[in-house]
Formats: structure tokens, C-alpha cells, sequence
């Protein structure tokens, strides 16, 4: 069975490349553009691990997992999260609200691809 990684990100072209990278990683990939359509989704694809990077008014990639936390059966889904940014959340901010990463912007594959692998296998040895 695939590692799942879900990928909220505000940059369409960003988010595609991305979702190419990480398929052709391995992973199986669930891309969202929006953050009302991730947590929407959020009750029915239960991926390994979020990738989080959004800005807009309205909703940071922070804020985005709080509701996320929020709106989820948290303890029974195990949700992780890894972020991606360059200037819209701080890593101190990141963590604070339980992100077990943080990448910066601009990123080297190799790295984001292990990242996210690492973070991904870490629940399945516990469970």
C-alpha cells in the first residue's frame, strides 16, 4: 500500500509540481487548491501526512490545520503535518500547532521527497 501525502497549496503551479514529484515518488497524492475543499475531504481520504503551504486572507497554512484539527476526529486520525513555506508562516508558528516540519521555500526535491517520507512512516511503525 502507498504512503498517502495530502497537498494544500495556493499556487496552482506550484501545487501540480508537487503532486508530480511526489507520484512519481511513490506516494499516492490527494492535491488541493483550496482550503475548504481539504477539509472537506478531510473525513473521507485519511492520507499519512498533510503537506501545508496556503495564503490568502482569509486562511494561513497555520490557521488552515487548526480548522483542520478542529474539524476532524483528531486522536483517531493520527493527522501529521509537514510545512512548506517561504514567507507566510514561520517555523516557530508551524510548530506550535503541531507541525513536525517545516520546509523552506525555495526547496531541493530530494529533501522534500525524504521529508515527507520520513514524517509519512513515522505513524505506520507506531500503529
Amino acid at each position: 500500500m502507498k504512503l498517502s501525502v495530502s497537498i494544500v497549496y495556493s499556487e496552482i503551479s506550484v501545487l501540480q509540481s508537487l503532486d508530480k514529484l511526489l507520484s512519481e515518488s511513490g506516494f499516492q497524492t490527494y492535491p488541493y487548491y483550496s482550503p475548504e475543499e481539504a477539509l472537506a475531504w478531510a473525513q473521507f481520504k485519511h492520507p499519512d501526512i498533510y503537506l501545508i503551504n496556503y495564503k490568502n486572507i482569509n486562511l494561513n497554512g497555520v490557521e488552515f490545520y487548526q480548522k483542520l484539527k478542529e474539524t476532524t476526529d483528531y486522536y483517531k486520525l493520527n493527522l501529521k503535518a509537514v510545512f512548506i513555506s517561504s514567507k507566510h508562516e514561520t517555523e516557530k508558528e508551524c510548530r506550535e500547532v503541531g507541525g513536525l516540519d517545516f520546509i523552506q521555500v525555495p526547496y531541493e526535491p530530494k529533501q522534500l521527497v525524504g521529508t515527507v517520507l520520513k514524517w509519512s512512516r513515522a505513524g505506520k511503525r507506531i500503529n
